[in-house]
């Protein structure tokens, strides 16, 4: 398989082993991995690159992996492209943020197959 007919994969998390770690794996499974630290470089990343899906931490220094996705769900040209988020921690307040997120994709994508 040749390295345009991958998959492409972004991974934005602040922690460089779980960066490595996850693009070690996704590599292994012959996905193209483009990486980034921050959500300035993931902005970067999706402008350069065709990117299919998104594995983005949620606790990060600048700004939270959720005000990240909503952000780029603001644009049309990355409204599609699916999230997955990541992280270590369990917290209410997380697990709040991530339902009202799910919630506001969903009636994003319900309205848009409505027109």
């Amino acid at each position: 398989m040749s390295f345009n007919d991958k998959k492409s994969i972004l991974v934005i998390d602040d922690d460089i082993t779980i960066r490595k770690l996850i693009s070690h794996h996704l590599n292994l499974n012959n996905y193209k991995v483009y990486l980034a630290a921050n959500t300035d470089e993931g902005f970067t990343q999706l402008k350069n690159n065709k990117i299919e899906l998104v594995l983005c931490d949620i606790m990060m220094d600048k700004m939270d992996g959720f005000t990240f996705c909503k952000l780029v769900r603001e644009n049309e040209n990355y409204r599609s492209i699916p999230f997955v988020f990541v992280t270590a921690k369990t917290h209410s307040k997380t697990n709040q943020k991530l339902l009202k997120l799910v919630e506001m994709i969903l009636l994003q994508n319900h309205s848009m197959l409505m027109s």
